[in-house]
């Protein structure tokens, strides 16, 4: 198992896959380093039309920190290096996901 700062990575990445609007911030953290608030909110709206969308980002973004996945330098959103460890298990999480459902053998069904 493998633990940073008394946290296991393998846990915290489940964590943040468990919760589909936790796993779209992330994303959008992981592939635009250094966002900001303002810019993540909108990447958010982007992809999802639902109420609520700064309340929401807000929330998931303070679990994020709560996680110590990332940081704020000033206005800005960054991976700590503890978030850059479990961005690579998400990743990984995300490919066996995004590869069984788009698996031919699934389109059968």
């Amino acid at each position: 198992m493998l633990k940073v700062f008394n946290k296991d990575i393998h846990e915290t990445a489940s964590k943040i896959f468990s919760d589909g609007i936790m796993t779209l911030i992330m994303s959008i953290i992981i592939t635009n380093s250094n966002i900001s608030d303002e810019e993540l909110k909108k990447k958010v709206e982007e992809k999802l039309h639902l109420d609520n969308i700064p309340e929401t980002v807000k929330e998931k973004v303070k679990i994020l920190e709560d996680l110590r996945v990332i940081e704020r330098k000033g206005n800005i959103i960054v991976l700590t290096s503890f978030g850059l460890k479990v961005s690579k298990i998400l990743k990984d999480m995300l490919k066996v996901y995004y590869e069984t459902f788009t698996s031919p053998n699934l389109k059968k069904h």
